[in-house]
């Protein structure tokens, strides 16, 4: 937990890069409270560096616990975020884009910065805790539910169509950052997490690399044939229909070719 997380001051509006602030979604405001008071429980520690530290943990409401992400970032470099936004707060409007996108991603709760001298001091996002799921990377280890897995990559592949055909992105696509699970029907359903890395599309050979690095990122630690590799970019480029790009497999692993035939 952010130990100076009290010191916020709760009347400032919006995002600035000029001082402390801070957001919480209007539904959270009771759970907020009892963070700022420190009442919570951690259950597990989730992540953890010198820079960054990832917890779940459980706030008691009125109606049971609830369970959250909070992501703290601690910033020891003198000016790296001088006048920049944070990475929490970059993260937070990587979420507001992608979900404007009608793509389903985690619930932001609340997200802050605080900052001395315009310096920033260290940040923090909130998003509910996901229960019952498991990211992509379920799948490397369980090879007789590769018909699930198929069905899963097509429907983020083709989000991810829809991503870059808006001019965004994803600059983090990796299985870890998409998780799914199935519903009371017993549907599959799949959400992101972790978007600090969205960012508007760049022009020219640069930004096709990037397009590129996310669909390959998608699929680097699954060993699909390429007839399932072909449907893959068949369904992205009925969401954006860009020159045909191919995968290659080298070394154990697939890459996007950044040669690109235009036909």
């Amino acid at each position: 937990m952010c130990a100076k997380m009290k010191a916020f001051d709760f009347t400032i509006p919006g995002i600035s890069v000029f001082r402390s602030w801070q957001w919480h979604h209007p539904d959270f405001l009771i759970q907020w409270q009892c963070f700022c008071n420190e009442n919570y429980q951690k259950d597990k520690q989730i992540w953890c560096t010198r820079l960054k530290d990832v917890k779940l943990l459980s706030v008691p409401t009125a109606r049971g616990d609830c369970r959250v992400a909070f992501k703290c970032y601690r910033e020891k470099r003198l000016l790296r975020y001088f006048l920049r936004p944070s990475l929490a707060a970059r993260e937070a409007a990587g979420f507001k884009i992608v979900e404007s996108l009608h793509i389903p991603v985690a619930q932001v709760l609340a997200v802050g910065e605080k900052r001395r001298f315009f310096n920033l001091v260290e940040a923090y996002i909130v998003t509910r805790f996901e229960e019952n799921t498991e990211s992509l990377l379920y799948f490397a280890d369980h090879p007789e539910e590769w018909d699930m897995l198929l069905a899963l990559l097509k429907e983020n592949i083709a989000r991810l169509g829809r991503l870059h055909a808006a001019g965004y992105t994803h600059g983090g696509a990796h299985p870890r950052n998409f998780l799914w699970r199935k519903n009371a029907s017993g549907q599959l359903e799949s959400l992101w997490i972790d978007l600090a890395t969205v960012r508007q599309m760049i022009s020219g050979k640069k930004g096709w690399k990037y397009l590129l690095t996310d669909l390959a990122d998608l699929v680097e630690n699954f060993r699909l044939s390429q007839n399932e590799l072909d449907d893959l970019i068949a369904e992205y480029r009925k969401y954006n229909d860009i020159p045909v790009a191919y995968l290659e497999r080298t070394d154990h692993e697939y890459k996007f070719s950044t040669v690109i035939h235009v036909g």
